[in-house]
């Protein structure tokens, strides 16, 4: 402990740079974690939605219109945002 002490004290910039970026990313992966979604890529899209997940559309209703995916709904951000969640049995695709 002393000698990390001593490092803080004879290079407070690399120190300071240091905190600093352990507390971005610690914001970051709060706000991801908040944020109740997940980020997938295409492969892993086409294998949700074969086993019947639903894809939710969240852009404008103009790019919406002008081409979505098969069977996206799509939802407005401000709606999405407030509805409650469901759970995992209301979810599925009838």
């Amino acid at each position: 402990m002393e000698r990390f002490l001593e490092y803080a004290v004879r290079h407070p910039i690399l120190f300071g740079g240091t905190v600093v970026l352990a507390l971005a990313v610690a914001a970051y992966e709060f706000s991801r974690g908040r944020s109740g979604g997940q980020a997938v890529g295409p492969a892993d899209a086409v294998r949700l939605m074969n086993q019947g997940a639903l894809l939710v559309d969240v852009r404008s209703q103009a790019e919406y219109d002008s081409g979505h995916i098969i069977d996206a709904r799509h939802v407005r951000r401000s709606r999405s945002a407030r509805q409650p969640r469901r759970s995992s049995a209301s979810r599925t695709r009838s």
